[in-house]
Formats: structure tokens, sequence, C-alpha cells
């Protein structure tokens, strides 16, 4: 694009012209992004738009550079979502990092002959971007520069380009087919990521490097060949590609193969993916010691698993999102169930933990919905975060005294439990540990508990007692919260502070015993509860503290009893 100022301005473009801030050429920013509207006609004299200068200037719908601009900075015209139409003249060389993410309306772009760089997150989220037009000349595409764009349907990689960066066309669900050109040698982690309609890809014999997660989630891939000079593959390469059949490795290849569908090392020594359409009952082999993050997430298919004796550790997500499986065996030498191993195994009824594992991961079982009980082995010391977390078909389960430690909402929505002894090994219950265990009718907490998190037993419907003991100093916030079915309580004199809605929604609590150690009662901490409940309590300040509480609480339902 050349001069501008060859056709007179409208009167929009004249009044938006009077709106930007321009310094010694450099185009700045704009006195009031939300009166500028409509077109835009930059002015000759502007050879630089500095680093967001129309930032989020919302109302534009239209943009004119001239080829007096050589310069666009760092998210200058992001965030601009009317924006449906944008010259880039030829003398821009660089497309910066941010220029035009979420610029929503943007339906489609001309990347001009002289432009050699497309900047990280350069389209993010332009949600309308149909097709791009990347001329030969562009040799670097930095990571995100594509990704969601959901309308995205064909790209053109040039043949200039040598490395898919990371997450370059992440979750670009209607992107079909995808060539990687000639010259590749590294396609990077999450590339194609959540591009669920890709059917085809075609990778290069260049290609050495294919990195984590690079397909992961691409539903609708069907075949996936590896040719023989990729020497390394990530983990999770394949995860949730649930139409994948066929997954074959050339055999020039000195460093992977494959075997009934699942992608090795070549010594088979290590798991690394497996085809999603996978069905019925695999056996890991002999050969194998380590099973890869993501391995077989989403194969819904797959009914049941034998692990090798050799395995020591259930990676991350092994198995995540394998709805299908009812059985596994986990064989005495695993010694870690790393975090969301079994996620969403909705089917699996039973497991049998060895007594060779001694961590549980986060979300290890989080989502098994048909898991009805489970035992713990001595040598599990601390339960992760979510580990059971949704586990709604658990009526049972056995915590081994050698725990230490209940993680953050470790039970969390386990409607189906009734009943749980805490050992005396416990010294920690985390935040939401067992949040909405409807069905929890009675729990007895160890003196040992120093600490239980906000929200531990918040919405225990069922529960109708709780023993607290002597070892805490405060009740955190909303502990029980909304437990509907609790009718006393006793806080020992060990606890100086009540903190907010620790009893809020209790509507059943009837009787309530507090000892002179309290000195802080907060906010609503017994807001909710029976409007005639009757607090027997040790001192006047002890009452003050209540009616002050904000919980509603009159003078006529306390008694105060200084022997307590």
């Amino acid at each position: 694009m050349g001069h501008i100022d060859e056709s007179p301005l409208t009167a929009e473009e004249k009044a938006n012209l009077a709106l930007l801030k321009i310094t010694d050429g450099i185009l700045t920013g704009v006195t009031d992004a939300e009166k500028l509207v409509g077109s835009l006609v930059i002015p000759d004299s502007v050879t630089e738009i500095a680093q967001q200068a129309l930032f989020c200037c919302k109302a534009l719908t239209r943009i004119i550079i001239p080829s007096s601009v050589t310069k666009i900075g760092p998210g200058a015209i992001a965030c601009c979502t009317g924006l449906t139409g944008i010259v880039i003249p030829n003398s821009i060389t660089t497309i910066d990092k941010y220029t035009f993410a979420h610029c929503s309306s943007l339906t489609g772009v001309v990347i001009p002959d002289s432009v050699t760089a497309i900047g990280a997150a350069a389209f993010y989220k332009c949600t309308d971007l149909t097709s791009v037009v990347i001329p030969d000349t562009v040799t670097e595409i930095n990571p995100s520069a594509f990704a969601k764009c959901p309308a995205l349907t064909d790209i053109v990689i040039p043949d200039s380009i040598t490395e898919i960066a990371r997450a370059v066309f992440a979750d670009c669900p209607a992107l079909t087919g995808i060539v990687i050109p000639a010259k590749t040698t590294k396609i990077g982690c999450k590339a194609f990521s959540g591009c669920s309609s890709l059917t085809r890809v075609t990778i290069p014999g260049t290609v050495t490097e294919i990195g984590e997660y690079a397909f992961s989630g691409c539903t609708n891939l069907t075949v996936m060949v590896i040719p023989n000079g990729v020497t390394e593959i990530g983990d999770g390469v394949f995860s949730w590609c649930e139409n994948l059949t066929n997954i074959t490795v050339d055999d020039a290849n000195t460093a992977y193969c494959s075997e009934n569908n699942i992608l090795y090392t070549k010594d088979k020594k290590k798991v690394i993916a497996a085809a999603g359409a996978l069905k019925g009952h695999i056996v890991i082999p002999d050969s194998a010691t380590e099973i890869g993050k993501d391995a077989f997430s989403g194969c819904t298919g797959l009914a049941n698993v034998t692990i090798s004796d050799n395995v020591t550790v259930i990676s991350e997500s092994t198995f995540s999102g394998c709805s299908g499986l009812t059985s596994i065996v986990i064989p005495g030498t695993v010694t870690k169930i790393e975090a969301y191993a079994f996620f969403g195994c909705s089917s699996l009824t039973g497991v049998t933990i060895p007594d060779s594992v001694t961590e549980l991961g986060n979300g290890a079982f989080y989502g098994c919905t048909n898991l009805t009980s489970i035992v713990i082995p001595d040598s599990v010391t601390e339960i992760g975060d979510n580990a059971f977390y949704d586990c709604t078909g658990l009526t049972s389960i056995v915590i081994p005294g050698t725990v230490t430690k209940i993680g953050a909402a470790a039970f969390a929505g386990c409607t189906g439990l009734t009943s749980i002894v805490i050992p005396d090994s416990v010294t920690e219950i985390g935040m939401f540990a067992f949040y909405d265990c409807t069905g929890l009718t009675s729990i007895i907490i160890p003196d040992t508990v120093t600490e239980i998190g906000i929200y531990a037993f918040g919405s225990c419907t069922g529960l109708t007692r709780i023993v607290i003991p002597d070892s805490l100093t405060a009740i955190n916030g909303a502990v029980f919260y909304d437990c509907t079915g609790l009718t006393n309580v006793v806080i020992p004199d060990t606890v100086t502070e009540i903190d907010m809605y620790a009893f809020s929604g209790c509507s059943a609590l009837v009787s309530v015993v507090i000892s002179d150690s309290i000195t802080e009662i907060k906010s609503e901490a017994f807001s909710g509860i029976n409007p005639d409940a009757h607090f027997t309590v040790a001192s006047e300040s002890v009452k003050e503290l209540l009616l002050n509480s904000g919980s509603n609480i009159r003078d006529e339902q306390i008694t105060v009893e200084p022997s307590l």
C-alpha cells in the first residue's frame, strides 16, 4: 500500500485521524479508544505503530497502514474485536507478538512477501479467521501464532519453514488437512493439539523430533506414519486421538517401532503412545520398564490391561479417559501411581494397589465413578489432592495407619461413602477433603490432626455427628458449611478461633458448647443454623463474640456457664 492521501478522507476517517497520538513519526496511542469508529487511515507521516497503540479499539472495522510504516509493535492492534479487514504494507518485515491477538472479527489476512517472521500469538484467538496466505519469504512462525482460531479451515505452511513451533496451530478445530514442508526438522509440542477435524498429516523424512502432545486431541486423525529420521518423540503425542486406528513406523527407523498399533522405543523399554481406537485386552510386554505420560489417554475401547512386572511407575494420565476399562493388574514392582493416572476410568470397579506403592498422585482415580471399594496399602504416607474426587460409587475405603496427610478434595464428591476411619497417623486434612460426601453420617477425627482445611466437610448433608479433636487451635473457614444434618457441636478448649462460615448453613444445629479459650468468632460463623439453637458458653466475653459475629444470634439463645 503506498500513499493513502490520493482520495479524500471521509468525515469518519477525518474524525478518527484527530484522535491519534503521533510523536516523531510514531503512533503511540489514541485519546479515546471508544470514539475511534469504522475506518482508520493512518497518515504517511507515521513510520511506526508502537506497542499496544491501537489496543482494544473495539469499534474499528478497517485499518489502512501506509508503506511508510516499517514496524508494528507487540499487541499494537490486539483486541480490536470489530476489525474485519487489514492491509499490511510491503514495508513490514516482522509481524510482532500479539499484533492481531483477539481480533475476533478478522476473517482473512494476506501477509506480504516482505515479511520474514510471524511473532508468538500474533493471530491468537482470531475466532473468525478462515484463511491465511503465508508467503515463502517467511522463515519463522513462532509459538501459538495461530492458536485458538476455531474457523481456520485452510493454511499452507511455506517450504521456507524448518520448524513447526510450540502450539502454533493448537485448538484450530476446523483445520482438516496439513502438509508439513519438506525442509521441516521439528514439530513442536502441542503444535496441532486440539485440531479435532484434522484427518490427514504427512510428515516428511527430514523430521527428527515430534514434541509432547503434538497431535493430542486430533480426534479425527485415523492413520499416522512415523518416518525413518525421527529420533525423538514426546509423551502424549497421540493422546485423545480416539479414531486413530493405525500407527506405523518406517522399518529403517533406529529409535522407534510399533506393534499392534502401540508405539514403543526400538528396544521396547518404553511405551510411548497407543492408537486411540484400541479395543479389548492388551498386555504390556516384559521388556517395558516405563509407560509414558498419557500413553493410553482416551482409549475408550480398552477393556483390561496387564502391566509388565518390570514397570515401576504408572505415569501421569497414563490411562486417563479410558472409560471402558473394567480391570487392571498393577504389578508389585510399581512404587508410584502418578497424577491422574486413571482419571475418568468410569467403568473400573475394583483396583488392587500393591504394597510396593508409596505414592498416590493428585487425581489418581478422579472420576472413577464405578469404583466401589479400595484398600490403600501401608506403604502409602500421603493421599494426593483430588485422588478419589467424584468416585460416586465408592462405599468404603481403608486408610492405613501410615498416612499423615489427606490431600485437598481427596474424597470430595464421594456421595456413596457412608463412613470413614481416619487413623491416628494423620496430622492434616486438606481443604475440601470430604466436600459433598452426602452419604457420610459420622466421622471421628483423631487428636493427632492439627489442621483441617476450609470446606473440608462442607455440604456433608448426611453428617449428624462430629467429634472435634483437642489438637485443633482453629476451626477454619466453612469447614462444616451446609452440614444440614449436624445437630450438636462441642468446641474443645484448645480452639481459640472460629473462622468465617465455619458452621454456616447447618440448619439442624440445635446445641453448641463453646469454652472460654475462644478469642475470635469471625463473620457469619453460625449464620443459617436452626433459629432456636442454644449456645452454652463459658464466659460473657464469648457471649459478646457470638452476638457480634453477624450470625443473627439472639441474647436469649445463649447461656453462660463459667464452670465449662
